[in-house]
């Protein structure tokens, strides 16, 4: 089998002309994919240079020898460089030796496919000429004139002379004659035979043979140009993979169960330890009367405070408890789905995605049921310490204080002054700390300031001239006021219709001292509490002092201003921890105001 057999007829002839077409177009279009396949690698390489570049922007030194995480992106980064300088060399070697090679294939295709027609209709040409000149015309025309010199010699017999004689002749000359034309004829078919032979036989199967020879080469070519191809192409050749084992590898060596092994062994420190909170007996060494310290005062004034301190704590407890209950459910819920998940895999990427969602929502779940749980505790022990002093008196009511003089503070360490200063002549840092200090103790949430002389100081000044001094002192011992507070801080604090508090404001033109209503009622509402001749008011009635209009405005639930709708439900409770103005104090300046925060027990004298 081959073209010198298979392929001599016009109709391989025509195919295998075609088939040369075909080809070279198939490699002139090879020859712009590869140009695109150059570029788009040469863009390749670049994006990811800026991988690289910017991958190499963190340095994670620190902490990559005790994170598997951060080894493996390290590795990741290193065989990605390496792979970007494989690749260029690649794009390269297409652009030189690959490129070439296909330029010579393409040459040869197109110089082998006009040689083979030259050739082809070269031997045809000759074939044909060769049978159209050798091959005589037919011996008729000899034999006709035989016919006729035949004819002449019969006539001659009947005539003698000399005409007999040269039809005779001329009969002996057309034999001869004839007889070389048959001869000739004979040999010429016998040449055209032997040639027709030959050519069939040897020159055409030869020069298609030579042929199919000449295009097994270039198909060589061609295979040596496409491995080429492949070799400058294949991700998956020794040294990508190469690349790709060792990224695998590392990525292999993250097991999430000892992930932290190293990290804590190199950064462990000690646990933290309880930071013990005792009672500050500084704060009643002062006081007289019979107050202990880190003990409940169980007296008459006392007892239905607690009581309702008591049952609020009970609610919550309550409240809490049943909160617990619905967040074990969901976390038993969820621990299920998980056990499921594992139990059953299928599609293994989706499990594992939905495994690690339910693995989120469990962790998520576990910690609001851990933080619940603590709740639960700390209200079990609040009521617990309350009914425990409750349980003391028993049925007994307790006895009611004999006189004022059991909150009066002495300013002085000094015995021989006299002890007639109340709170209220105390100064209001030493009164906000007191203030604090009965929070803490007893829970009580005032909303009436209890200080008689700033309240008749209050009613005797004028409408129109404020004591912002004054002012401040009364809301000070509100729990709701937050004093000087920016309005961003405000916005955080207040999240749900309801909530309010109040804070002190300057007027920008004026830089005087405003008092503000700050609450949430389908957005952040701010309200700037007006005073007048009968006290101070937003929209309705007024009352001579803040705390008597937002405690009326609070309790009896109307609406802050027709326009607003607002209505105050929720009042948002200064932290114990927070301080007050009066809590610091401006002293020496060097370049900057230097705060001092008095966090300790604030010593005065009676002169204050």
């Amino acid at each position: 089998m081959g073209f010198g057999t298979d392929l001599q007829g016009k109709d391989s002839h025509d195919a295998l002309v075609r088939c040369h077409d075909t080809e070279i177009r198939l490699y002139e279009n090879i020859k712009r994919c590869l140009n695109i396949r150059i570029d788009s690698d040469k863009k390749y390489a670049t994006s990811l240079t800026t991988f690289v570049q910017q991958a190499q922007k963190v340095d994670f030194s620190e902490f990559s020898p005790t994170c598997a995480v951060m080894q493996a992106w390290e590795v990741i980064i290193q065989e990605t460089e390496k792979f970007v300088q494989q690749l260029k060399r690649n794009v390269e070697e297409l652009t030189t030796d690959t490129m070439e090679k296909l330029n010579e294939i393409l040459h040869e295709k197109r110089q082998w496919k006009k040689q083979y027609l030259e050739e082809r209709n070269h031997l045809e040409n000759d074939f044909s000429k060769t049978c159209f000149e050798k091959v005589p015309r037919p011996l008729s025309h000899h034999c006709d004139s035989q016919l006729v010199n035949l004819k002449n010699y019969s006539n001659g017999n009947a005539k003698s002379g000399g005409k007999l004689d040269k039809a005779k002749l001329d009969h002996k000359k057309s034999m001869v004659k004839l007889h070389t034309v048959h001869n000739n004829y004979v040999l010429s078919l016998q040449e055209v035979c032997l040639h027709q032979k030959e050519y069939l036989n040897q020159t055409l199967p030869e020069f298609l043979d030579s042929h199919q020879a000449t295009q097994e080469a270039l198909a060589q070519q061609c295979k040596d140009f496409l491995q080429s191809f492949y070799t400058n192409t294949n991700f998956c050749s020794e040294d990508f993979c190469d690349m790709s084992k060792q990224i695998s590898d590392s990525i292999g060596e993250i097991v999430p169960e000892n992930h932290f092994v190293q990290f804590i062994d190199a950064f462990k420190s000690d646990p933290i330890e309880n930071v013990t909170f005792e009672f500050d007996e500084g704060l009643i060494s002062n006081v007289t009367g019979d107050l202990k310290a880190d003990t409940i005062q169980l007296n008459a004034e006392t007892h239905d405070t607690l009581k309702t301190r008591l049952q609020s704590l009970e609610e919550e407890e309550s409240m809490t408890q049943q909160e617990l209950e619905s967040k074990e459910e969901a976390l038993k819920g969820v621990e299920d789905d998980i056990t499921q998940i594992e139990c059953s895999p299928k599609d293994k990427d989706n499990s594992m995605l939905l495994y690690l969602q339910k693995k989120r929502e469990r962790h998520k779940c576990l910690l609001e049921v851990t933080e619940t749980k603590a709740k639960l505790e700390i209200q079990s022990q609040m009521v617990q310490r309350i009914k425990d002093s409750l349980d003391a008196v028993g049925d007994e009511m307790p006895k009611m204080l004999d006189n004022g003089d059991d909150c009066d503070v002495s300013l002085t360490s000094d015995s021989s002054q006299p002890q007639t200063s109340t709170i209220a002549k105390a100064g209001k840092p030493f009164k906000s700390l007191f203030n604090k200090f009965k929070k803490v103790d007893g829970g009580e949430k005032s909303t009436h300031y209890e200080d008689n002389e700033v309240n008749e100081a209050n009613h005797t000044n004028n409408a129109h001239e404020i004591n912002s001094s004054d002012v401040e002192a009364v809301l000070e011992e509100q729990e709701w006021f937050h004093g000087v507070l920016p309005r961003e801080e405000v916005q955080r604090l207040l999240n749900k219709d309801g909530d309010f508090l109040v804070r002190e404001s300057k007027n920008k033109k004026t830089s005087e001292v405003q008092y503000v209503l700050s609450a949430f009622w389908n957005g952040h509402k701010h309200f700037i509490i007006q005073y007048g001749e009968g006290g101070w008011r937003f929209e309705g009635d007024s009352y001579p002092t803040i705390p008597e209009l937002v405690t009326v405005q609070y309790k009896s639930g109307t609406i802050v201003t027709a326009k607003s709708q607002c209505i105050l439900s929720n009042p948002i409770i200064k932290e114990l921890w927070q301080l007050n103005n009066d809590d610091i104090a401006l002293e020496m300046k060097i370049g900057n105001v230097r705060i001092i925060q008095k966090l300790s027990t604030v010593k005065m004298t009676s002169e204050n």
